[in-house]
């Protein structure tokens, strides 16, 4: 059941101290992914999930370097089985989970279509030196080398990319006059605009385009883009968590084969994972299986404070570009960054001045942005929050070894839970003025790994201890049980 609850923290800290005097923690209304933006990623208000057609148009410039590849090539590297190794279909496959992957449309690959240099007019200046531009894609709208308009589902003469994604591959080598060592070869990019034949009377919008040397993490990250996904860098920021998600700078290597899975982040809201929801204040200890697990969609682990709600939240995920000798071991993570095994703490909430939505807090000192993932028996500082405070909990990760498919992760949260035994004093609050009055109350209160303090007295109550829990008396003796 998604909550309609509006995030306030001064209210809601009132609010959660009331519903927990009144109703137990146990019965506090449960967060569910859908706060925090699970299956939200979508284009023209459709989910990425099932399949959708994918065309291939290869442009020839007359006056450009041969192709490097021949189109076969392009077949196989868009349209190859998911079970060979370094593909596109491959790679969605193990991100989705298998929740959704790319059809041929037609042929698949079409062209090429020959076209002169003066076809790759700039069109305006804040994009000048770019070579694809609307007069490129006209022309081919023209062509006839593919028949677009037959994927118009609705009869809008609208060709949107839930209907159709359109990839242009061209052999262009342009180096921008700003910046001669800065040549476009291996890049790739993604167009919003709309491009209308006024003869045939239709328009295609959100044209994916790549050079004909662009590797595998720069097609999956334009074809990302079709589905919603946003950038994870800036001009101001450079390239954060580079290496970490595949939205963050792409190598631009040509050819490259290396790749990197999308964010858990990405994921959630385009509805391919299920994070596990927790309470960060009250602190815990869970499993997380390795990104690439298909069996565990819910894999990641979903790190917030019910007082400050869904908009500054951490995501961790187990991050290993391999699993030796397990059936879950997957090609599309090798370019991890420092290609090493380790924990992945994603901070949702915009960079500073930057607006990435998203960005890693890594090792050693929960840098924003940082490549570094928390290794083996790793121990962060206390988390903080966008605002710069300080939570009240750390991550722990315990010892692992290269080819576990699963790591133990600890979230430790300091604080002291008070606890006086007598006659019930109400508020019971578990705070130094206004303790509680049973064992089983401060148990059930303090958070894992923090300190139950009890004032001087005695009780017959007896109770398990389920969790790491730290017991210190304050002021005289304590006696608990016969």
């Amino acid at each position: 059941m998604k909550t309609d609850l509006n995030w306030h923290p001064a209210p809601l800290r009132v609010l959660v101290c009331l519903l927990t005097v009144f109703l137990g923690r146990d019965r506090i209304p449960a967060a569910t992914p859908e706060d925090f933006g699970y299956n939200t990623m979508r284009v023209e208000g459709m989910p990425a999930s099932g399949t959708r057609p994918l065309v291939v148009v290869l442009v020839d410039f007359a006056t450009a370097p041969k192709f490097a590849h021949p189109a076969s090539y392009y077949d196989s590297l868009f349209f190859g089985p998911a079970e060979s190794a370094m593909g596109i279909q491959g790679y969605f496959r193990d991100n989705s989970r298998g929740r959704f992957n790319w059809v041929r449309a037609g042929a698949g690959v079409v062209g090429p279509v020959n076209l002169a240099n003066s076809d790759r007019a700039y069109f305006t200046p804040e994009f000048a030196g770019f070579p694809y531009d609307s007069n490129m894609v006209y022309k081919v709208m023209k062509s006839g080398v593919f028949d677009f308009r037959s994927y118009d589902k609705n009869g809008d003469k609208r060709i949107t990319p839930d209907e159709l994604t359109i990839v242009f591959i061209s052999n262009d080598e342009w180096t921008d006059p700003k910046c001669p060592s800065c040549p476009f070869n291996y890049l790739g990019a993604n167009r919003p605009w709309w491009i209308r034949d006024p003869v045939l009377d239709y328009s295609i919008c959100h044209e994916v385009f790549t050079s004909h040397k662009s590797g595998l993490p720069v097609v999956a990250h334009e074809l990302s883009h079709a589905l919603g996904a946003e950038d994870l860098y800036s001009s101001l920021d450079g390239c954060p968590s580079q290496n970490l998600t595949v939205m963050s700078c792409s190598p631009g290597v040509a050819d490259d084969t290396s790749s990197v899975n999308l964010d858990a982040w990405h994921k959630m809201r385009l509805g391919w994972c299920e994070p596990r929801i927790h309470s960060l204040p009250a602190g815990g200890i869970e499993q997380v299986p390795a990104a690439q697990v298909f069996t565990r969609p819910d894999a990641p682990l979903l790190l917030y404070d019910p007082v400050r709600g869904p908009s500054d939240y951490f995501l961790l995920e187990y991050r290993t570009p391999f699993i030796p000798g397990s059936p879950y071991d997957s090609p599309y993570d090798t370019g991890l960054a420092y290609t090493t095994n380790g924990l992945v703490i994603w901070h949702v909430g915009p960079l500073p001045g930057s607006g990435v939505p998203v960005a890693a807090d890594g090792l050693p000192d929960l840098a924003r942005g940082s490549s570094y993932p928390w290794p083996s028996g790793a121990v962060t500082p206390r988390l903080k929050w966008l605002d710069g405070s300080s939570s009240t909990a750390t991550v722990s990760v315990w010892p692992f070894s290269t080819n576990d498919d699963t790591i133990t992760v600890e979230w430790i949260s300091e604080g002291d839970t008070w606890v006086e035994f007598g006659p019930a004093r109400f508020p019971e609050l578990g705070t130094f003025e206004s303790p509680f009055s049973r064992l089983s109350s401060g148990l059930a209160a303090v958070p894992y790994g923090g300190t139950l303090k009890f004032k001087p007295g005695s009780s017959g109550e007896t109770a398990k201890v389920t969790k790491r829990v730290r017991m210190e008396t304050f002021g005289g003796p304590v006696t608990i049980g016969r």
